[in-house]
């Protein structure tokens, strides 16, 4: 996401070949009428019981004496007026209780199912109101995450304090002008006769000799021209220096300088390098911005390079015109300054990169290990 390698170069700070550089309220109603002492009431027979059995409950449904109900000058004659049904003391009291059924229930179904809908109606309110403060919470939360998260912000890489050197590369001499490039994990054949020659990441390499000790090479996508470069070796076969220009997908261009040594290996080129010296005139500046909730989008307006991804192991695709095809990053959150992230292309995982921001927010270190690279590199950026 944030690391770049030119083929048999050792890194470039920019982006050559892989990419950018970066308890619930149940649902269930119980269907009941209203509980007796505040609703129709019924005389209890000559020969019913009295005692607790004789009570409503979920086996023994609450019955009424619909005679009664409906005939007001004979309910309950020792209580009350007769122009109707006296209040209950709760519960049950004066001897009054469930009695048994006579007939006409499409008269007292409209009382009960007017009772039972009220009550359905004030749950359902209770309802949406659990579930609209539930998503105003989580809207809140989320809001305020990202107002206090020291990742979101805009950064600018300082080069001064950053470390870009001590990635190792090979080159192998094949004969008949092809060579062997392995950087990490990753190697690519090339014969050194100025042709346009496929690469691992959905690029091409074109590698011109002009003399013993002098090769151009130009890396494109798409027809695309991303960078041209001299690489020059030394006379003492100890030494190369890598030149160039890249091309931004914004129309800006950087120029570079790497330095690399031998670190073993006889004269030519062949032999493994480790760059030493990295340097470029236009520091990378990304503006990091929050992402469905506690996840982050870092956004590279130079390469128009985006990747937005939450913190939960799971592969995100990073997006723009230069990245890699098949481009992912994963990672977690280690603590509200840290992140462990991932990179991965097409599977194969290319680096691990640690972010740290500083107590006071105002710096960010990545901690870059490449995959097969004995060395870390250290991009510091500063909050603008």
């Amino acid at each position: 996401m944030h690391s770049f390698c030119i083929e048999g170069a050792g890194r470039i700070p920019i982006n050559v070949l892989r990419g950018v550089g970066g308890g619930p309220i149940p649902s269930r109603f119980i269907a009941g009428l209203p509980h007796p002492s505040r609703a129709v009431c019924g005389r209890v027979g000559s020969s019913q019981e009295h005692d607790a059995q004789s009570f409503p409950s979920p086996r023994r449904p609450l019955r009424f004496d619909l005679h009664n109900l409906f005939n007001p000058e004979r309910a309950n004659p020792n209580q009350g007026s007769s122009k109707g049904c006296p209040t209950l003391p709760a519960p049950f009291a004066g001897g009054w209780a469930p009695a048994r059924s006579t007939l006409d229930v499409p008269h007292i179904f409209p009382l009960a199912f007017a009772a039972l809908r009220s009550i359905i109606r004030r749950r359902r309110n209770t309802m949406k109101h659990f579930y609209s403060s539930l998503v105003l919470a989580c809207l809140v939360a989320s809001t305020l995450w990202a107002a206090d998260d020291p990742f979101v912000g805009k950064w600018k890489l300082n080069m001064e304090k950053s470390k870009f050197t001590g990635e190792q590369s090979k080159i192998e001499d094949l004969g008949g002008n092809k060579y062997k490039w392995t950087t990490g994990n990753v190697t690519d054949t090339y014969t050194v006769d100025g042709t346009d020659q496929p690469t691992q990441f959905g690029r091409t390499v074109a590698i011109t000799p002009v003399d013993a000790n002098n090769w151009k090479m130009v890396i494109k996508k798409d027809g695309r021209v991303l960078s041209s470069m001299t690489h020059t070796l030394s006379a003492d076969g100890k030494s190369q220096t890598i030149k160039g220009t890249e091309n931004k997908p914004d129309g800006t261009t950087d120029d570079f300088t790497v330095v690399l040594k031998k670190v073993s290996g006889g004269s030519g080129w062949a032999g493994t390098w480790e760059d030493t010296n990295v340097s470029f005139n236009s520091p990378d500046e990304w503006e990091i911005q929050a992402y469905e909730g506690d996840g982050l989008s870092f956004n590279l307006a130079a390469y128009k390079d985006v990747l937005s991804m939450k913190f939960d192991g799971k592969d995100y695709e990073e997006k723009g015109p230069n990245v890699a095809p098949g481009s992912m990053s994963s990672g977690k959150r280690v603590n509200a300054h840290t992140l462990e992230v991932t990179d991965k292309v097409k599977d194969k995982v290319m680096d691990h990169t640690k972010f740290e921001v500083s107590p006071d927010g105002k710096t960010l270190t990545l901690t870059v290990h490449g995959t097969g690279q004995a060395n870390a590199q250290t991009f510091v950026y500063n909050k603008m």
